[in-house]
């Protein structure tokens, strides 16, 4: 009997499903039993080819894993040789293949079993045989008389018997992902993950039960409750409990504010400080506390270096610091996605070809980054440019180098992948530099350069139960009802609740500025076109997003030059209202201390100084959902014996605490704190000569850039025990590479009208502001990035009444000046000025009598963290003070 002969005369072909028996036990006569072994997933069928015949099993495709064990049944009575060719099907391609030439006896069952390698291969080991050396066993002894079976069903979990005295891992419930990360109250929010069946409660940080909208196998569907703070969510399987990733409830309205190019200043001075490295194309990642920058391209070539900076609980960041670990390596254009604190570098361009290598590292609990290793995955074709984001228990990967394909691989409770496979879903075109985003119940990808041109429009499918995607076109992409306003690749998409914000990027007519925000329903349909929203300072072009409390950043990127650089711009809607001030219980300052400094870094408060703090420097931790711990003092003191009405700067590696004057106290000099990694203070150093030339207190002090400015002030004349002003004059500290501060340079710019202090300064876009003090005025300075240096003082937009040591605090499109004194009296109010989208200021509106329940405050520091505009001592009417105040932002 020839092989052909055989292939048509094949009696049946059966799978052996799980706990399924032997297939050929009951067959009489001649019977192939065999086994197929390998790593693959998402198998769908089997074809099973002798000579030039095939046939295909199960005949209606369907999801299965591997091993499988499948009876072919010859005609009884033929004893021949055949030549049997196994291949794993997914979705019709070929995944895998083998090729055995089988011995057929007749009467005898055989027992064979196949591997499936790569494509074509046909020199696949066969398997350990019954003893008789021909690479099979006519009794089936090969399986030793049991036929294991794959015993990890959707829902089973842990080690699991394959029925035959193994034991086999179907692995742990897990979570993958949570979208979006801040979110208002009835915003959808999206967990992945792999679950152990329908979820019997969800728990928001700050114990705020959940309305659970879907729950399935692969992802939960539930909406932000009202009374949420920070934290992670909680899942409860009957019993079994699983925690997300962090999230938050943003309290305001979300809108977006103009782009500024360095932090703006409100009391305290903190030098914006960019990357080490200037970068574009490279991937960003805010995770466990700490912005971790990957890749990119460098000045010269692609970069395999990688970056963090720490985040402070007020939303700026500390020094981006380079890392010990390098990628395996450099990449430009790679795509990113991160899960189970794993991140994953995927694709892109080394300098000399496209990668489809992915390399991984863990981030241990105490944020360090572990070192980068290649998985053994690998993508099914070289991509740079693409796209990626988890869905379900999958890692999706979209596009890039001219393809429409989408590939997939499946995330493992270890944080491992599996192999990559097809999608079965290609775009509507080919997306070069396109983002992609998982809002409610859709994937969307947006823009990038297409076949031909860059594209506006939009791609969407809609997210299964299992994770897969469906569209109303089979295996294609819908486009959405709405497009960007302007066609743009390179770009940065960010859903921050249930809007969708688009920013930086170029198109043919060159690098973008204006950004783009859309709403979005509960389920993730548009409500509306793109409305086009604040312009970019500068142009960025391959440039990075992130969500850092309540400020959204652009970092890096290509404008005329390279940029180490980034942008903020806030969150908050415009009409973002401040509520009414409450004391915070149990959270005292213990000394009762004014006309201090205060400094925050990571999830630190620091108090310094003032009168009665003395040297002291008092500490608190805030947590994840925003509340303050214990006020107690540090064990560490400043060196100076009096730095009343002092100022603080962060600079470099440093917390620089600046003058100050108080009774017969003129301190000239200033103290130097290192600051560690996670924000923690190390040991003052002894003060040097670069404090403020004249011995001042009371003045103000920002930072533009590089450059902290002082401003104003007042000093004490011991020949006649008075204190007197100094006449209006500003001074420049200049910042050395390090962080380290130069002796302080005149400005020469005069303001006008009298001299005064208490005077408190602010830096908003481009523009440094003075103001309070003993009168209304406000000065206003333009600064000039290019030298350091301030232009002529000239008169702004006054206060409604005088303010001496208010407190500041930018919120929504609005400074507000808060309390302050008159007469030695502390003011019950506040005003507030518009800020216009180059930081101009508008004419101020006050609040109503009586913003604090009695008396006014003055002398004391504000800070906005998170929801909440946090103020600490001070002085109530005319007494000294120790509380902490909360004002919530609505």
């Amino acid at each position: 009997m020839n092989r052909a002969l055989l292939v048509f005369a094949i009696a049946s072909l059966s799978i052996a499903g799980c706990g399924t028996p032997n297939p050929c036990q009951s067959v009489t006569g001649t019977c192939i039993n065999a086994r197929v072994e390998g790593t693959f997933t998402d198998l769908d069928q089997l074809e099973v080819t002798a000579g030039a015949a095939a046939l295909r099993t199960p005949e209606v495709a369907k999801h299965f894993d591997l091993p499988i064990v499948f009876a072919l049944v010859p005609p009884a009575g033929v004893t021949t040789t055949a030549e049997v060719t196994i291949a794993g099907l997914s979705k019709g391609v070929e995944r895998g293949r083998a090729t055995k030439t089988i011995a057929v006896m007749a009467g005898k069952t055989t027992s064979v079993t196949f591997v499936l390698g790569g494509a074509g291969t046909d020199d696949l080991s066969m398997p350990t045989d019954g003893g008789d050396g021909d690479g099979f066993d006519a009794a089936g002894a090969d399986f030793a008389g049991c036929v294991p079976i794959n015993p990890c069903a959707a829902t089973t979990f842990g080690m699991q018997s394959d029925g035959c005295g193994n034991m086999v891992s179907c692995g742990d419930p897990h979570v993958t992902d949570v979208t979006p990360r801040a979110a208002s109250a009835g915003d959808r929010i999206v967990i992945s993950g792999r679950f152990p069946g329908t979820v019997t409660s969800v728990t928001f940080p700050g114990g705020a039960g959940a309305t659970v909208d879907a729950s399935d196998l692969t992802r939960i569907l539930v909406r932000m409750p009202g009374t949420a703070t920070a934290g992670p969510i909680l899942l409860n399987y009957s019993g079994t409990m699983m925690t997300t990733p962090s999230v938050r409830r943003i309290a305001f309205p979300v809108g977006l504010q103009p782009f500024f190019p360095y932090y703006e200043q409100a009391g305290n001075g903190r030098v914006t400080q960019g990357m080490q490295t200037a970068r574009s194309f490279h991937t960003t990642l805010a995770e466990r506390g700490y912005v971790y920058v990957f890749g990119g391209q460098g000045p010269a070539t692609a970069l395999d270096s990688v970056e963090r900076a720490l985040i402070n609980a007020d939303g700026t960041l500390f020094r981006f610091v380079t890392q010990p670990v390098t990628l395996t390596t450099p990449r430009r254009r790679h795509a990113m996605a991160s899960s189970l604190g794993r991140v994953f570098l995927i694709g892109g361009e080394n300098g000399a070809s496209t990668l489809d290598t992915v390399e991984s590292s863990q981030i241990a609990p105490d944020h360090t980054l572990g070192a980068f290793a290649i998985s053994t995955s690998k993508l099914t074709v070289p991509r740079a440019g693409a796209t990626a984001v988890v869905i379900g228990e999958y890692l999706y990967v979209i596009g890039g180098s001219g393809l429409k394909s989408v590939e997939r691989a499946i995330i493992h409770d270890d944080g491992s992948l599996g192999s990559f496979q097809d999608a079965g879903i290609v775009l509507t075109d080919a997306r070069y530099g396109g983002t992609a985003v998982v809002a409610g119940k859709y994937l969307y990808v947006l823009g990038g350069f297409g076949a031909t041109s860059f594209l506006a429009t939009i791609d969407r499918a809609t997210i299964m139960a299992d994770g897969s995607l469906s569209t109303t076109t089979a295996g294609v992409f819908d486009v959405a009802a709405q497009a960007l306003p302007a066609a743009r690749a390179y770009h940065t998409a960010t859903l921050i609740g249930s809007r969708l914000v688009v920013a930086g990027g170029e198109n043919t007519g060159g690098r973008i500025t204006p950004s783009a925000i859309a709403n979005l329903t509960l389920d993730g349909d548009f409500t509306a076109a793109f409305q086009v929203a604040s312009s970019l300072d500068a142009t960025r072009s391959g440039a990075t997003a992130m969500l850092v409390g309540n400020r959204f950043y652009l970092l890096g990127g290509e404008s005329a030059t390279l940029l180490s650089s980034f942008e903020l711009a806030s969150i908050m809607a415009s009409t973002t209202v401040l509520g009414s001030p409450t004391t915070i219980s149990g959270s005292t300052v213990p000394s009762t201390r004014i006309d201090y400094a205060m400094a925050v870094l990571g999830r630190h408060v620091y108090l310094l100084g003032g009168r009665f703090g003395g040297t002291t420097i008092e500490h608190a931790t805030i947590a994840e959902d925003g509340t303050i711990g214990t006020f107690a003092n540090l064990p560490i003191n400043l060196s100076a014996a009096e730095h009343a009405y002092c100022g603080s700067v962060v600079a470099g590696r440093w917390l620089y605490v600046l003058g100050g004057s108080y009774a017969a106290a003129n301190n000239a000099s200033s103290e130097r704190i290192p600051i560690n990694d996670d924000g923690t203070l190390g040991t003052p150093e002894t003060p040097i000569a670069t404090g403020h030339p004249q011995a001042t207190g009371a003045f103000g002090v920002t930072t533009a850039g590089f450059s902290v400015f002082t401003f104003e002030g007042q000093y004490y004349d011991v020949g006649t025990s008075t204190t007197k002003l100094y006449d209006g004059y500003g001074y420049n500290y200049a910042q050395g590479t390090d962080g380290a501060l130069t002796t302080a340079n005149l400005l020469g710019n005069q303001f006008a009208g009298a001299p005064k202090s208490f005077v408190r300064a602010v830096t908003l876009g481009r523009n440094v502001y003075v103001l309070g003090g003993s009168t209304v005025a406000t000065t206003q300075f333009v600064f000039s990035s290019s030298g350091g240096t301030l232009g002529a003082g000239v008169a702004s937009q006054p206060t409604n009444v005088v303010r001496n040591q208010p407190a500041l605090a930018y919120v929504g499109d609005k400074l507000y000046v808060l309390g302050g004194f008159n007469s030695s009296v502390a003011i019950n109010s506040w005003d507030a000025m518009v800020v216009g989208a180059t930081g101009t200021l508008g004419v101020a509106t006050s609040s109503p009598a009586s913003f604090w329940a009695t008396n006014g405050f003055s002398n004391m520091h504000a800070t906005v963290i998170d929801n909440n505009v946090l103020m600490f001592g001070g002085v109530e009417g005319t007494t000294s003070g120790s509380k902490v105040q909360r004002v919530p932002i609505q």
